[in-house]
């Protein structure tokens, strides 16, 4: 008698655990695919307004869109750019490039001490917050060109290629050659966002 209240309980608590990880894998697929779907529309391009403007905007609403906090399981941000670029044919040709300079941007603001709810309110109404750590502390953010729109200026509003960082910064002259330049360029090229040499 007593074994066998015992393997009811078992039975119960073996139930109630599969039936909580069901509901929570059914949450968290839901959360992943609501967050897949925010990147995707901010992915798009954004008719009527201005290519520069637009590209900020979106570069800004992203970064702030990847600052907020992730349940488990949807911490990788590069796995969540390529699956909002899945759909889209233009997009998919960029998606390493995309990721990595998203990389890239995230650090940026990780060392500029802009990785805080702050700045992401700043950042998602695509103003430039204040840079609240190191060197250039005090100075507004800024938008930059990983390749410079000298040599590119086909790419100047593909967010691929753009980084942030300091307004001072952005302002001087990026140098003309450089062998991350070009070896940017070459993979830029080989994607088609820039003409081949």
């Amino acid at each position: 008698m007593l074994s066998s209240n015992w393997l009811k309980l078992l039975f119960v608590v073996v139930i109630a655990y599969g039936a909580y990880r069901w509901w929570d894998e059914r949450e968290t697929a839901a959360r992943q695919e609501a967050l897949v779907e925010e990147l995707r529309g901010l992915l798009r391009e954004h008719p009527g307004e201005g290519p520069e403007e637009a590209a900020v905007r979106s570069l800004f609403s992203i970064l702030a869109l990847l600052q907020q906090p992730r349940p488990a399981g949807l911490e990788d941000t590069a796995e969540l750019i390529r699956e909002a670029v899945r759909e889209s044919s233009r997009l998919q040709r960029q998606a390493e490039l995309l990721v990595e300079g998203l990389q890239e941007n995230q650090r940026a603001l990780e060392q500029l001490g802009l990785d805080n709810e702050e700045a992401a309110l700043l950042l998602v109404v695509g103003r430039s917050p204040r840079i609240q750590s190191g060197p250039f502390a005090g100075e507004t953010l800024a938008v930059g060109r990983r390749l410079s729109p000298l040599k590119a200026p086909e790419a100047r509003f593909t967010l691929a290629n753009l980084i942030v960082m300091p307004d001072s910064v952005a302002a001087a002259r990026m140098p003309e050659k450089s062998v991350d330049q070009e070896h940017l360029m070459r993979r830029f090229q080989h994607i088609g966002l820039l003409p081949g040499p």
